[in-house]
């Protein structure tokens, strides 16, 4: 799951981005991400493993 935020506005996008598995183990395209303003958005995106083990990681960036 990847789910993209402004947390300076305290909104997403309109727009659910779906994450697809590429053909290389380990490898997935996000699309669409709609980012749709200029200003600081950050990415949170959510795994799971086929075990079961869940973890998380968020990335901050700039749109100019």
């Amino acid at each position: 799951v990847a789910v993209p935020m402004m947390p300076d506005h305290g909104h997403g996008t309109p727009i659910n981005a779906i994450v697809t598995p590429l053909a290389e183990p380990g490898r997935y395209e996000i699309t669409p991400v709609n980012l749709f303003m200029t200003g600081y958005w950050e990415t949170t995106i959510d795994v799971t493993l086929a075990g079961g083990e869940q973890d998380s990681l968020m990335f901050g960036f700039c749109v100019e």
